[in-house]
Formats: C-alpha cells, structure tokens, sequence
C-alpha cells in the first residue's frame, strides 16, 4: 500500500515515512510534525496504524501530549486512540460518500 508523503491535520503538514522494523507499527513526533509506519507491517494495518497516529496528533494539537499527561492518563488515552482507527476506517468504507465532506 502506497503511504501518502504528506498529510494536513489541523494547522500542520505532517510527513509520513516508513521506518526500519523495531517493535512499534507506528511513530507519532509531534515537535517534527512526522509520523512513521513500521514498513514491515502487513499491508492490512497500514490504515488501522495510520489513522492510529494520526489521532496522536489530533490529539498532540489538543494539548494531549505524553509528556504532559500521568501514566495513568497515558494508559486510558492509548486504549482509546487504539479503538479508534478501526471504526474510522469501516465507516469511510462502508460510506464512501463520507470521504467527501
């Protein structure tokens, strides 16, 4: 699956890379404004991990930052930011027209 080079999301042009295997799918750097996908992955979970960093920065933009937050906050965050992508990627394929709004 073909990575989109760059990618807006809210007030930042993000880079998006693929990065050498080393046990995380995907990387969020908010300071870098770059989100990098493990390009080992099988091409399956490109969408799922893609949207998952993407709701990272989302969220970073928010003021929703790792550094920022307790460990116990930093638990709830990433359960809810891995939940996340998988109804986001069924809904823009189950309505394609939702891809236009």
């Amino acid at each position: 699956m073909k990575l989109p080079k760059k990618i807006k999301i809210g007030q930042m042009q993000y880079v998006v890379c693929s990065m050498a295997a080393d046990g995380n799918w995907g990387m969020h750097e908010f300071g870098r404004a770059k989100i990098s996908l493990d390009d080992d992955i099988v091409e399956e979970a490109v969408p799922f991990t893609l949207w998952h960093e993407i709701i990272h920065a989302l969220l970073g933009q928010a003021g929703y930052r790792s550094t920022t937050l307790s460990d116990e906050e930093r638990c709830i965050m990433e359960k809810i930011v891995c939940a996340l992508p998988f109804g986001i990627v069924q809904i823009l394929r189950d309505n394609p027209t939702m891809r236009e709004l």
